[in-house]
């Protein structure tokens, strides 16, 4: 074995970094050794009285508002209210507070839900322990996972261990047991997030829900891809370096957020060490589309404008006849050799957040409205079919993210259930909201819970019945958009809200899902932060919420998720996740080729799927008698088309015709008397499916107020 120290090569990068921090308006942060760190840590120590507050308030969140509490116990034989109190018992000044956050840390990861932790006070809540690398794993023809190098510091110039460097082993381990280490404090409720979650946590930890490594360096085992197969396996020493003061993250939580927050520091520490000298590059582990990628926007489909992205950090996508972009997939990956003429799509969605510096009713319209846009562009563009890309998606606002559905089917969205945990502090609180004693949400985020709640002492349930956050009238009120098949890609870090757009799309029938894992994260609920809990609550008295120390954070579970539909309904989302219908192994060509085999496997999926087409190209009014509307159509793969008039939530339907084949098509409808709430036609376009009956496959409305007159009758 060739051994060598790559501590000068990772100073050095890390001069380059240091350098670049002011452009990056981070003039505070410092790098550390981890031995430095954890000195400097020590003149920041929280005292015995601040860690028995702490140890109160996350024994109050546990035990009174954790909705998955008792499934909790039953489904990991833990009990972590009792494990708080022992702690509490335990604590002294004696007990060193690094082993305090460790063990309270512990309890939190032994719930497996990153929606309920702790995150750790200053300097911890804004640091983040790396390596000079990050690491990406595939599969080999034989189907067993192989690791290599992803990407290298800026100014991390080695001679041998450099991107694409396969990795055989990890301080004395195998890279399957060093990652399994790692992932035993990384809070992944199945296998498919503990594995993505321990394989981030190789090389970077965010410091807010993690402690330091305790070695101070690693020794990793390489092969060096200009070495031959034969050659002798070389290694080298990196120590881990730490980063602090570089940033804080916004919470979005509450009524109607669910997001795993603690991911998100690593993909900002992420950006900032890797990404400076880069702007608006995404790193594949945490946008698993690819590194960025430079080339020139090229004619032949839509035009460059209306193919530039409005929303770009959340919303991306690219054509089968788009052109090759900075940022975009090739445009080539979505064209099958066999099917030159099919036309596909692909979105990514980075998350369902809603930006900072926007009010959630102004930031989630224009996610809508950007989601709205490019999938009509992708109606015309790429009829053939869709792919969504969801992995690596944290989650963010839920009503958000199930209101999108709407725009991929004509079938209504039945929203997710969410059930409240029945003890005595939730019945009371409950109450107090309704008699209007405390602002909590709005009304009906707790008047559909009241009555379970006053009977819980008589009926003994654990939970109460489920009731939807998402209003029915709320995320059905445009309809489909897209008419073309569509699937969905997911893996082991698809949480929060993107598990419940995941669970949508599937409880909701509206099209297949491929997973690189075999099931998305399984982040089944609504999260309430610490904060927001404090200052809503803090007009009751007695209650033990108030401000944590040095920055410290909470979250809880509030809400436990029931999924929907005929195959899932009542089912749990927490743990289990939402099930791949396929699972796709990612290869090396994925790896390195921004996700080719993975693109391509999802669009020969879409080829055999039915795509239908119903759009209305003309509408008029007939001169000679008002209330005869004449129409046109254009039609795919449908057999028959009803005709509703529709206005304020209420539809009149009208009647219905036979399409004899694809085309164009002209009808008139006598419409009788009608009041004028009447505002939009709504037309529904059936086809046969596998049991020979019709089932409802497209849908499109029009506004009758843009009608315009026809002598023709």
């Amino acid at each position: 074995m060739i051994f060598d120290d790559g501590t000068r090569q990772f100073e050095a990068a890390i001069e380059k970094l240091s350098a670049a921090r002011e452009a990056q308006g981070m003039e505070e942060f410092q790098l550390f050794t981890i031995d430095q760190f954890l000195e400097h840590a020590k003149g920041q120590a929280i005292t015995l009285e601040e860690r028995l507050d702490i140890l109160d308030q996350a024994t109050f969140l546990i035990e009174n508002l954790y909705c998955h509490l008792p499934f909790k116990r039953a489904r990991y034989a833990i009990d972590p209210v009792q494990q708080l109190r022992l702690l509490q018992r335990q604590l002294d000044e004696k007990m060193d507070v690094t082993e305090f956050h460790s063990r309270l840390l512990r309890i939190f990861a032994s719930l497996r839900d990153v929606h309920t932790n702790y995150f750790l006070p200053e300097p911890y809540a804004t640091a983040a322990a790396f390596l000079p690398f990050q690491v990406r794993y595939f599969h080999d023809a034989q189907g067993a996972r192989r690791y290599e190098v992803a990407e290298v510091m800026t100014g991390f110039d080695h001679p041998h261990f450099v991107e694409n460097s396969e990795l055989v082993a990890w301080s004395g381990l195998t890279m399957d047991e060093a990652i399994e280490v790692t992932s035993d404090i990384a809070a992944g409720a199945n296998e498919s997030a503990r594995f993505l979650r321990g394989l981030r946590r190789l090389t970077l930890r965010p410091l807010n829900s993690a402690l330091p490594p305790r070695e101070n360096y690693v020794i990793v085992e390489y092969r060096n891809p200009q070495d031959p197969p034969e050659g002798e396996t070389r290694a080298i020493l990196l120590p881990w370096r730490v980063v602090s003061s570089f940033g804080e993250l916004k919470e979005q939580t509450g009524s109607f957020g669910s997001v795993a927050l603690g991911p998100e520091l690593g993909r900002q520490a992420l950006q900032r060490l890797f990404y400076y000298d880069k702007p608006g590059a995404y790193y594949c582990a945490f946008d698993p589309t690819g590194k960025t990628k430079n080339s020139l926007y090229s004619s032949g489909g839509p035009n460059e404008d209306d193919m530039r992205p409005r929303l770009p950090e959340q919303l991306t996508f690219q054509f089968t006849n788009g052109g090759d972009r900075s940022f975009a997939v090739p445009s080539g990956h979505l064209r099958l050799d066999d099917k030159p003429s099919a036309n596909y799509a692909y979105l990514r969605i980075a998350d369902f957040a809603v930006p900072s510096n926007e009010t959630r009713r102004s930031g989630t319209d224009a996610f809508r409205q950007e989601f709205r846009r490019i999938l009509s562009l992708a109606n015309e563009w790429a009829p053939d079919g869709l792919i969504l890309d969801i992995r690596g998606n944290p989650g963010g606002d839920i009503t958000l993210a199930e209101s999108l559905l709407q725009f991929l089917t004509p079938r209504d969205i039945e929203p997710a259930r969410f059930a409240l945990l029945q003890t005595p502090f939730v019945q009371s609180l409950a109450t107090k909201r309704l008699n209007r004693q405390i602002q909590l949400g709005r009304d009906r985020e707790w008047r559909p819970w009241a009555h379970d709640l006053t009977l819980a002492p008589f009926t003994g349930n654990p939970l109460t019945r489920g009731f939807p956050l998402s209003r029915f009238e709320d995320i059905n009120n445009t309809g489909q958009i897209y008419q073309g098949p569509s699937i969905l890609l997911i893996d082991g870090l698809t949480y929060s809200a993107a598990d419940f757009f995941a669970a949508g799309f599937q409880d909701n029938e509206v099209g297949s899902i491929l997973g690189v894992q075999g099931s998305t994260g399984g982040g089944g609920a609504n999260r309430w932060s610490h904060t927001d809990l404090a200052q809503n609550l803090k007009r009751l008295p007695g209650l033990p919420l108030h401000e944590l120390p040095k920055k410290a954070r909470m979250g809880v579970s509030l809400r436990r998720s029931l999924r929907v539909g005929p195959q899932n309904g009542g089912q749990p989302l927490e743990d289990a996740g939402v099930t791949a219908d396929t699972v796709h192994d990612i290869t090396l060509e994925d790896v390195r080729n921004f996700n080719r085999d993975l693109l391509q496997h999802a669009c020969r999926i879409l080829s055999v799927k039915p795509a239908f087409h119903l759009t209305v190209v003309e509408h008029s009014r007939s001169t000679e008698d008002s209330r005869r509307l004449h129409f046109t159509v254009r039609t795919k793969g449908l057999m028959r088309i009803e005709a509703n008039l529709s206005g304020i939530g209420k539809t009149f339907p009208q009647r219905a015709y036979a399409v004899p084949e694809d085309g164009e098509h002209r009808f008139t409808l006598e419409m009788d008397a009608l009041p004028p709430i009447v505002t939009n036609m709504q037309l529904r376009g059936y086809a046969r499916n596998e049991f020979d009956s019709l089932e409802l496959s497209a849908e499109t409305k029009v506004s009758l107020q843009e009608l315009t007159v026809s002598a023709n009758t």
